[in-house]
């Protein structure tokens, strides 16, 4: 279990990122959300399945310049966006607005010349709702 604190009443989107998952298994998630004046309430329930599919992949991970190679192979056509996380899952830095997922093999650059030295997490999430995570590290 974990707890992410709300900052204002604004509506907000939050990432959390389970580091216990493994391949070719379903996991379920729901949110508890704790109301000021202490009742609560929680989300609907949402399934998440892990397959074996490489759909995303970083390299190098350890990296010693400013840019990195990106390999997405996607089984369908659709829109996603790519971002830089931190390794606690907030939002860094949003690399495109939209990026066209094509069928297939595709290969990319990103420039990471604005990133500290440190442990990151390139996200990758598709318009579909399925979201592909790759660790990353820059030296």
């Amino acid at each position: 279990m974990s707890e992410i604190q709300m900052t204002n009443k604004t509506k907000k989107s939050y990432f959390y990122i389970d580091a216990s998952i493994e391949e070719a298994k379903k996991y379920y998630y729901r949110i508890k959300q704790i109301f000021e004046d202490q009742t609560s309430e929680y989300s609907n329930v949402a399934m998440l399945e892990i397959g074996k599919l490489n759909v995303l992949k970083v390299y190098p991970n350890l990296i010693t310049s400013d840019e990195i190679q990106i390999q997405i192979n996607s089984a369908t056509d659709e829109m996603g966006t790519l971002a830089i996380l931190s390794i606690d899952g907030k939002e860094i830095r949003r690399e495109l607005a939209k990026v066209k997922i094509s069928k297939g093999l595709q290969k990319s650059a990103i420039q990471l010349h604005h990133l500290a030295a440190g442990k990151y997490i390139l996200a990758l999430k598709c318009d579909s709702g399925k979201v592909y995570y790759e660790n990353i590290v820059k030296q």
